[in-house]
């Protein structure tokens, strides 16, 4: 005749704790650097960022702003309202006019979803 010998379970208790975000969540870009490779001055390279809207709403009244100067460009379709779940992109354009090291910062933000930030830099010979 078998024996079993071990240890029964007689009750169970589960506790969970759920992290949950609110409908107001984020925005969050896809990286928050660019470092372009050394450009000859007249030459041009092109970089993108992507902004995703990870809440269950839209994030409203996006916008855009930069202090790019001359050697940086942007083309983006970051526009009004960004649906819940849906992202936009920036591209960053770099074609350096002087030799040297040359940075900008991109903001992005939302009446209702807050700001993500994006630093740039390349340097020119």
């Amino acid at each position: 005749m078998a024996r079993f010998r071990g240890t029964a379970i007689v009750g169970l208790s589960l506790a969970a704790t759920l992290w949950t975000s609110p409908a107001s969540a984020w925005l969050s870009a896809s990286r928050t650097w660019i470092g372009f490779p050394d450009t000859k001055v007249g030459d041009s390279w092109t970089d993108y960022v992507h902004i995703r809207n990870s809440g269950a709403d839209a994030a409203e009244g996006l916008a855009v702003t930069d202090d790019c100067f001359m050697d940086f460009s942007l083309v983006h379709n970051c526009f009004f309202n960004l649906p819940a779940g849906q992202s936009c992109s920036i591209a960053i354009r770099y074609q350096p006019t002087r030799a040297g090291a040359h940075v900008c910062s991109i903001a992005v933000s939302s009446s209702n979803k807050g700001a993500v930030s994006i630093s740039v830099g390349g340097r020119s010979r």
